[in-house]
């Protein structure tokens, strides 16, 4: 098993969940824990900051995690569901002009609400 999946799994995140606190599109995450392609090196760090290991311990240089790590995944300071995550993860990936439409129906739903 892939390293990254592993990571993921042992934090029961999802796919999206780990694209969106990475900042990648979700296929590639599928592609890294499939084998088809491999993160860059700016990623890589990312993903051992997320985690709290090492780039070697994710690249099966070394089996040793580094104890002295914390894990840093990004908080908002809500409990946010799987399916907010989604759609971030989807609003993420909108053009600038959409994700401008996206804000302005929102906001026009919010006023509309008691």
């Amino acid at each position: 098993m892939n390293r990254i999946k592993e990571l993921r799994k042992e934090r029961k995140m999802s796919q999206m969940s780990l694209s969106i606190a990475a900042n990648v599109h979700q296929t590639a995450v599928s592609q890294w824990e499939t084998g088809k392609t491999n993160p860059d090196l700016d990623t890589l760090k990312r993903l051992a900051d997320l985690f709290g290991v090492s780039v070697d311990y994710i690249l099966y240089r070394t089996d040793e995690v580094n104890p002295t790590a914390q894990p840093h995944m990004p908080s908002t300071g809500l409990d946010v569901s799987d399916e907010v995550r989604e759609l971030s993860g989807e609003y993420a990936r909108l053009s600038d002009k959409d994700r401008s439409l996206v804000k302005n129906l929102i906001q026009t739903l919010s006023e509309k609400s008691p």
